[in-house]
């Protein structure tokens, strides 16, 4: 006879209309007493995909908790209370890439400003987050082959905004040879950037030097 998992009747408890709101609120902590620690390893495993481990430890606690929150709220679209922790996860994977896109991608890679805003553009699943952030994380791994001249020019124009005047005085270089290494930096990345999934790399190198 198969048991009943544990977080069966508090999740049920957590969204039963018939009970008063301190009697779902007592449910949902005991729930959150029971995966929090779990929650903050998947966040973390799944920031540090992407970031340092030490970022992505740093960062796992707060994501945790923001995921916790969410699901405290939207834990009415959970059709199966049996399949609690699957959800729980995806919403905690949804978090994770919020906290990339807003803390991380956005701040420090404006190249990459069109992540989509919210998970709901993509219907509730974070897969087009998903597919955006790892584009991303394959233009930074691409800038890595480059040449350490090229990679300095080419990260401080594209990725962080610098124009090629402010380039040259920032690394002490003539104009011209700023935009020399970019130029080379650019076909250098294209170069590397043609054989993966992108495939727009018009809108990749939008600016012009």
């Amino acid at each position: 006879m198969t048991s009943t998992p544990f977080y069966l009747p508090l999740v049920e408890a957590a969204r039963d209309p018939a009970l008063t709101d301190d009697e779902r609120q007592s449910a949902f902590n005991a729930l959150v007493d029971a995966f929090s620690d779990q929650a903050a390893r998947w966040a973390a495993a799944r920031i540090g995909r992407y970031v340092d481990a030490a970022t992505a430890r740093d960062a796992a606690d707060d994501v945790a908790q923001d995921a916790l929150i969410a699901a405290y709220e939207h834990l009415d679209q959970l059709r199966d209370a049996a399949a609690f922790p699957a959800w729980l996860r995806q919403v905690v994977t949804s978090q994770a890439y919020r906290w990339l896109r807003e803390k991380y991608f956005t701040r420090r890679a404006p190249l990459h400003d069109d992540l989509p805003a919210h998970e709901d553009d993509h219907g509730g699943d974070p897969a087009g987050t998903v597919e955006q952030i790892e584009l991303a994380a394959e233009v930074r791994r691409a800038l890595t082959h480059l040449t350490e001249g090229e990679r300095a020019v080419t990260e401080l124009y594209y990725l962080r905004g610098y124009s090629t005047q402010e380039i040259a005085e920032r690394l002490a270089l003539p104009l011209t040879t700023v935009k020399k290494r970019l130029q080379y930096g650019r076909d250098h990345l294209r170069e590397r950037l043609k054989h993966t999934r992108i495939v727009n790399m018009t809108s990749l190198f939008a600016r012009a030097a």
